[in-house]
């Protein structure tokens, strides 16, 4: 009986020692499904660039006032960054009347943002812990003027997510976990449930 108990500790701790190794090969290489929407009034033409890690996953030239919905499925590292970036406006861009009004301008609203199905562009409190806009003032989900939204991303999403805000989250009672690998995680659980009684 004596031995068996040592076994399982033994057990136990080695599955405790080698946890980071699970957990870390859970998140390698988890794509993430990224949507985002946006709406352009354009009186002259506009670029629009859309970067994942510093990388240009969509360059665009908007000429048309128009509604667009990007959708990406992309491979994620621990730490990433989403990059929104508006350039190219120059000062003939907005035109203003004798009174001071503005009668044609070029700018974009962020219609959508979405990760992992969570509705990010209403998440005020996470898109402001989490993100940079540049050049420095509030984030008013769009852009006005030559600019860069930089989304800071951690993965697991769904877990880092659910750290950062209280929206978009429930919680339950006894919860099972999620996703890839979970069999062999439950199975440590029960094991480590059991050497607590």
């Amino acid at each position: 009986m004596l031995i068996k108990s040592i076994n399982f500790m033994l057990s136990a701790i080695n599955s405790i020692n080698n946890i980071d190794n699970f957990l870390d090969s859970l998140v390698e290489d988890q794509p993430i499904t990224i949507k985002i929407g946006l709406s352009a009034t354009v009186s002259k033409p506009i670029a629009f660039t859309i970067k994942f890690n510093g990388q240009v996953i969509k360059e665009q030239t908007i000429s048309t006032s128009s509604d667009s919905l990007n959708t990406f499925t992309l491979d994620t590292t621990k730490e990433n960054t989403l990059e929104l970036i508006m350039h190219s406006k120059g000062p003939n861009h907005t035109v203003v009347n004798d009174q001071g009004e503005i009668v044609e301008d070029s700018f974009i609203i962020l219609s959508k943002l979405e990760i992992d199905s969570y509705d990010i562009l209403a998440d005020d409190e996470f898109i402001n812990n989490n993100s940079i806009y540049t050049p420095a003032q509030s984030f008013y989900k769009g852009f006005w003027k030559n600019s860069t939204l930089s989304l800071n991303i951690k993965t697991p999403f769904v877990d880092w997510y659910n750290e950062q805000t209280k929206l978009n989250t429930t919680v339950g009672g006894d919860q099972t976990l999620q996703g890839s690998g979970r069999d062999k995680m439950n199975d440590l659980v029960k094991d480590l449930n059991k050497l607590n009684q």
